[in-house]
């Protein structure tokens, strides 16, 4: 809600992992389900880890130093 009232936080920090779409079971429902409520709590594991350590997995010499650019349209 802060978003709203234009109170943006200083930083933003991405983790992002890529999936194969031939590793994910398209055909099948239940393996679907299970499958996303198992990235759902590696997700959930991984900012737990994250806010303990103030970085993600691979130390903090991996996090990228490119800054991001705010763009107001």
């Amino acid at each position: 809600m802060d978003a709203v009232y234009g109170k943006f936080p200083s930083q933003a920090h991405f983790h992002i992992k890529k999936y194969s779409t031939d590793s994910l079971p398209v055909s099948d429902t239940d393996a679907m389900k299970a499958w996303l409520n198992q990235i759902w709590a590696e997700k959930e594991a991984h900012l737990n880890r994250f806010y303990d350590k103030g970085y993600f997995d691979g130390g903090k010499e991996s996090r990228s130093k490119q800054p991001i650019q705010t763009v107001i349209c």
